[in-house]
């Protein structure tokens, strides 16, 4: 009775040993289409160049693989052999093995795989920095290729053999897209992407250098009854003039942004991706599927791709990305930062230990609701800090609700001499300290262009556009917003040590002791050409600028008022007051929409501009409703306003 029992549990032992052996094979899965094995590591690798009777299942790679590991052998054999192909499908699925070492055996093919059959699939693969060498039919990633190779790649390679190929020894009969090949070749028989091909070729290129003997070609070496379409080498590279198949170009035909000739009718939305900055694959085009997706709505971060911010989510990934805040980014929609279905932390993009650096491009588009009660932080503002390479443009930032200890703004805390153009600010901001500012709060940078409406409330250093202008420049702004502080406040700048010009403040003034309308104090700052309404800011004292009445800086303004000032480029006169009550405003800083026929946007329809309107309809380039409109709203009166509620272009209403 003890015996039975003990080789029972003996027997449950093995069974279960068995089936655990079973479920561990590779990282996972079951060979099959539907549960791939998984290969995870080095380990994984090595079982399946081992197991050749699992060379016609499904695989997929998890992660990336270094065979250069210090506890990992990085020589490899061929997956596949002239003997045994590899029938199954091996899925990279975008990811990339480096640094092997693969030696194929005497009169066998070799290659990461050796061979692969008419039933065999690989790809979309990478191979990196690794050396092959076999004696005939030699490729980087396939010796011999009867099956389908589709969106892999091989970078930093050294082939050699004969019948060699970067990526294939010998396409035979199999079909070989969207594919490249980087690295070098060498052998009697060789090609930068093939060493022979009798099959099918379509969508690759070869920046490959080819030496040797026998036939040589910069993409393919030698044709068998092959076809190759939409294909190409670099002759520069490759040293060679010849091919069978593919067309030669120049390195600068051949990398970013291309010849117009060069890559024709190439899929660039879902399969090829350009390298515009050189980053990924020295300006040759990259493969999507082995480029990271992208961050955020797209882009890469580069000048010439900048990152795109269409939602909330994107704006949070921007603020919890510190690695990116000296990237490239273009705002592509209206985003509303209380939308309630992010629900990620926001906090202000940079601050003092890691400032953003990059570029910002609103693109005239608004974020609204930037919401942030820090009352125990500095550097509050959408963005926190700007350093000396940061910028932002063409931003609006409307119903801002900041609150912080010190260096509070509505648009930026601290601009440590970088840009901020074409921007603006709406709502409020407070600090239980000092340098507070509608926009920007401390200054040592650029400001031009920008106005604010903020309601402003600190204690000290307070200003309608900027808290503090330390040595920075102020050009062409305005304020309107109101300021309180218990000194040193102005309707445009709180404290200035810098340069101010042409730029106004009318918002009022509240404070006890150097309270001014444009500036609260001036010490070794220039204010010039700028003014402040005395009757609205309740001022007729400042540190710097001049006073006038409210009549004297509306429409059509007093001589003596805005003496200078770009009129035809910066500025735009408020003719009928429907703009901005009747002060100057910036020309395109997101004034409400304007008819395209209305050439010196002052919101009057004139007999000339809807004349030239309609005759750019005739010709083609104008929408004949917006012509009919235009000469709708001259006929009938003239002045019109802009109806944000009505569609274009009926939102173009006459002022009765």
């Amino acid at each position: 009775m003890k015996t039975g029992v003990t080789l029972t549990v003996v027997l449950m032992a093995v069974l279960v040993l068995t089936a655990t052996a079973e479920a561990l094979m590779y990282s996972g899965g079951s060979g099959t289409e539907a549960d791939p094995f998984k290969i995870g590591n080095t380990a994984d690798w090595m079982q399946l160049t081992a197991e050749t009777e699992n060379w016609n299942k499904h695989f997929i790679l998890l992660e990336e693989i270094d065979f250069a590991g210090e506890s990992n052998t990085n020589v490899i054999t061929p997956i596949g052999t002239e003997f045994a192909c590899f029938s199954g499908v091996f899925d990279g699925a975008g990811h990339t093995l480096r640094n092997a070492e693969i030696t194929g055996s005497e009169n066998d093919s070799a290659g990461l795989f050796g061979c692969v059959n008419s039933d065999g699939e690989i790809r979309n693969l990478g191979l990196e920095s690794t050396f092959i060498t076999g004696s005939g039919n030699t490729g980087g990633l396939v010796g011999i290729n009867e099956g389908t190779v589709s969106s892999c790649y091989v970078s930093g390679i050294a082939v050699t053999g004969d019948t060699s190929g970067g990526l294939v020894g010998y396409n035979a009969g199999g079909a070989v897209t969207s594919c490249y090949a980087r690295g070098v070749v060498t052998g009697h028989d060789a090609g930068g992407l093939l060493g022979y091909n009798s099959g099918m070729v379509a969508s690759c290129y070869a920046a490959v250098y080819v030496a040797g003997g026998g036939v040589l070609g910069g993409l393919v070496g030698g044709d068998e009854g092959g076809s190759v379409t939409l294909s190409y080498w670099d002759v520069e590279v490759s040293g060679l003039s010849e091919s069978a198949g593919g067309a030669g170009r120049a390195t600068a035909e051949m990398t970013y942004p291309y010849m117009v000739d060069t890559y024709t009718g190439w899929d660039f939305g879902t399969t090829w991706v350009d390298d515009p900055e050189y980053l990924l694959n020295a300006g040759y085009p990259c493969l999507r599927t082995h480029v990271a997706p992208s961050k955020y709505s797209g882009g890469t971060g580069a000048t010439t791709d900048p990152y795109r911010i269409g939602t909330v989510m994107d704006w949070a990934g921007l603020c919890a990305d510190t690695e990116d805040w000296n990237k490239h980014f273009l705002l592509i929609e209206d985003i509303d930062l209380a939308d309630e279905s992010n629900t990620a932390p926001l906090n202000p993009v940079g601050n003092n230990a890691i400032p953003f650096s990059g570029v910002f491009n609103g693109n005239d588009h608004i974020v609204h609701n930037g919401r942030f009660n820090m009352p125990g932080n500095q550097g509050v503002g959408l963005f926190g800090y700007l350093d000396a390479q940061g910028a932002v443009y063409r931003l609006g930032a409307e119903s801002v609700d900041m609150t912080g200890w010190k260096y509070t703004g509505g648009l930026v805390g601290e601009n440590h001499g970088g840009t901020v153009d074409s921007c603006y600010a709406t709502g409020k901001v407070a600090v239980s300290a000092y340098y507070i500012g509608g926009l920007v709060a401390f200054n040592s940078g650029t400001i031009r262009y920008c106005r604010a409406s903020v309601n402003v409330n600190g204690t000290q250093y307070a200003g309608g556009l900027v808290g503090q202008n330390n040595k920075g420049i102020i050009l062409a702004c305005y304020s309107t917003g109101i300021v309180s502080s218990n000194t040193t406040a102005g309707g445009l700048v709180g404290s200035n040590e810098g340069t101010i010009s042409s730029c106004y403040a009318i918002g009022e003034v509240k404070g006890s002791h150097s309270a001014g309308g444009l500036a609260g104090s001036n010490v070794g700052g220039t204010v010039t050409m700028s003014y402040w309404d005395k009757d609205t800011t309740r001022r007729t004292w400042s540190a710097g600028g001049e006073g006038r009445t409210t009549e004297e800086m509306t429409y059509p303004f007093a001589a003596n008022t805005y003496v200078d000032w770009d009129f035809v480029d910066t500025w735009a006169g408020d003719v009928g007051g429907l703009v901005n009550g009747g002060y100057p405003y910036l020309r395109g800083n997101f004034l409400p929409a304007i008819h395209p026929a209305d050439l010196n946007q002052d919101f009057r329809m004139v007999l000339g501009e809807a004349i030239k309107y309609l005759s750019g309809w005739q010709l083609g380039a104008n929408p004949i409703a917006y012509a009919i409109r235009a000469a709708y709203l001259w006929q009938e009166g003239e002045r019109y306003s802009f109806v944000s509620e009505a569609s274009p272009p009926l939102c173009w209403e006459l002022v009765p």
